[in-house]
């Protein structure tokens, strides 16, 4: 044996003997495996066929070194190794070595070595010690509401017995959607149709009711779609399971950062309340409610001059103003949010007498960047597409021009201005003022607008202003604050293994999911990718020279169930994987 000291098969024979010492210990492992040959390649007949269980992936490795053992004494090649095969034989011994000496996952032993990722993966120094106690996962999404169920939904339909967790950060599913406010509803409508081929256009899975069936309406408020989502939640069961008995609530998560897994994915999920998790796959599914936009020279000179859309928990505030006081509203933003609070204004004030509104002064002002209708100043275009996610919807734009009609100079549009400072003052008779002002794109005129209440900001939702979000520090952002993803699979570029599903996601310019019947599209696509790769490492009998893998016979059934599975989603009109098909529109056929 001595000439086979310094040669790659001495790895091999020395984890024989690791092998032996682990049956020996437990000799239940052997009678787990299907089929134990060793002989000269890895051939289609010696297939192994384990499951996803860590312990059995550690004795395939063995196994499969063994046959690498076997192809070399068949081929007599026991030339003297190079000093990049010793440094190779070196790792593969150490990585066969740990490998049995654990009973805890291949994750939870990787998480114990010496951190040495590269920055780009944002493997925080203090990753590198691991609490033994630290529950493993195949999958963590972050986020308990309509992408998170939806994603998760779509991934145990595809592996019942996936290991997955959900982590909420409030009290019940749907919070956000609980946050809204009273009077808004989804612009997308709700209908029953799944009889005759067409989802709910709000459902996020393709084999259930949507939430039409669930509240009798076609607009959902917001208490009524988290009320859909909770009953589909405790109701949506994958092996007796139900999907609410995947998620652990009031759990914020602080941060997710890369851990040393040798040819894969791994991480730690931090949460505020000091304990942590670790995944080998991670899917934020955290929405947008949460990170309100609120730009900064806007809030500079006085910061409680103005409050966010989504912050506002009174709304009799504004509605007073106008009524009581006889005020004005001023609202900052000319897209879906600004427009409803504005109509919510006019509406709570009652209807003007014919002629009152020639002499008083603006119920509400809404300064709006663009046309007035919900528009950026570089939308529309010939032959361009009216996109929801950047022009006000149908509904929408007829109830502005409804407002228009019936309020007349009582509801005051800025078209074309910029808003460029809020702040505050006291009035001649004692009473707080809010001002605000804005230069016209057209003229370069700045004017001063003054309200009774603090200035409404409609603008938006950023993660990558937000102090709050998991992603930062793991994800880059483009320039409108949106993650940069692949466009095959939804995964940051930054970190791969991370996964984004929700209204965040956004490829070029022209592709937006933010609506629910589209981002829903995407959910069985990442869904596929994560399981293929799952079952590309447990179920590997061969890898090829261009990268492919061959997988084991239960591999096989478990790809041959994410197809079917994905192959389901696409005929219900919920699988995008093609995003051109996004632009034009079509969700069937090759798309």
């Amino acid at each position: 044996m001595s000439a086979l000291t310094n040669h790659p098969v001495q790895a091999y024979i020395d984890d024989a003997s690791a092998l032996i010492d682990c049956i020996v210990e437990d000799d239940s492992l052997l009678s787990k495996l299907k089929t134990f040959r060793i002989s000269g390649s890895r051939s289609s007949d010696q297939t192994l066929v384990p499951t996803l269980d860590p312990t059995l992936k550690k004795l395939n490795d063995l196994v499969n070194g063994f046959r690498d053992l076997s192809a070399l004494l068949e081929e007599g090649n026991f030339g003297g190794p190079s000093a990049m095969e010793e440094e190779k034989i070196e790792e593969e011994k150490s990585s066969h070595r740990s490998s049995h000496r654990s009973s805890h996952s291949p994750l939870q032993q990787n998480h114990a070595m010496e951190d040495d990722s590269d920055d780009s993966s944002n493997a925080s120094s203090n990753a590198s010690s691991n609490d033994s106690n630290e529950e493993t996962f195949s999958v963590v999404i972050i986020g308990a509401s309509a992408s998170g169920l939806g994603v998760a939904s779509a991934l145990l339909s595809a592996s019942p017995d996936l290991d997955i967790k959900i982590l909420e950060r409030s009290s019940c599913v749907g919070s956000s959607f609980l946050s809204w406010p009273p009077f808004t509803r989804f612009i997308s409508p709700s209908f029953y149709s799944n009889p005759f081929g067409p989802n709910d256009l709000n459902q996020i899975t393709p084999d259930e009711n949507g939430p039409q069936t669930h509240s009798q309406s076609q607009h959902p408020t917001g208490a009524e779609y988290a009320s859909y989502l909770q009953t589909l939640s405790r109701t949506k069961k994958f092996n007796n399971r139900t999907l609410e008995s995947y998620i652990s609530f009031n759990t914020h998560v602080s941060s997710v950062t890369s851990l040393p897994y040798a040819g894969s994915s791994a991480f730690k999920i931090s949460m505020d309340s000091g304990a942590s998790i670790c995944s080998r796959y991670v899917i934020y599914a955290g929405g947008e409610y949460v990170h309100p936009f609120s730009p900064l020279p806007l809030k500079a000179k006085s910061p409680n001059a103005s409050v966010h859309y989504s912050e506002i928990s009174d709304w009799k505030v504004y509605s007073d103003c106008v009524k009581k006081f006889c005020g004005t509203v001023v609202i900052v933003g000319g897209g879906e949010a600004g427009f409803d609070a504005a109509l919510h204004v006019l509406d709570e004030a009652g209807d003007p007498n014919d002629g009152d509104e020639a002499g008083l002064k603006p119920r509400v002002i809404l300064i709006d960047r663009g046309s007035g209708s919900g528009e950026g100043a570089d939308s529309g275009g010939a032959g361009k597409v009216d996109d929801p996610s950047t022009t006000l919807t149908p509904i929408t734009r007829a109830r502005v021009e409804e407002a228009r009609k019936k309020y007349r100079n009582l509801f005051q549009i800025e078209e074309g201005c910029e808003c460029t400072e809020i702040g505050e003052e006291v009035s001649e008779t004692g009473r707080k003022v809010f001002l605000a002002k804005y230069r016209s794109s057209r003229t370069n005129r700045v004017t001063t607008v003054s309200s009774e209440a603090p200035v409404i900001l409609a603008t938006g939702f950023n993660l990558s202003q937000s102090k709050t979000c998991c992603l930062n520090g793991i994800c880059d952002w483009d320039e409108s604050g949106r993650p940069v993803l692949t466009q095959d699979c939804d995964e940051v570029e930054r970190t791969k293994g991370v996964f984004v599903v929700g209204p965040m996601v956004k490829h070029n310019e022209e592709v937006i999911f933010c609506f629910i019947y589209k981002f829903r599209c995407r959910f069985a696509l990442v869904a596929g990718e994560i399981l293929s790769r799952l079952i590309a490492e447990y179920h590997s009998v061969q890898t090829n020279s261009d990268g492919t893998v061959v997988v084991d016979e239960e591999g096989h059934k478990k790809l041959d169930m994410v197809e079917r599975t994905c192959r389901f989603y696409q005929e219900k009109g919920m699988l995008i994987t093609d995003l051109s098909c996004a632009v034009c529109g079509d969700v069937e056929g090759s798309c």
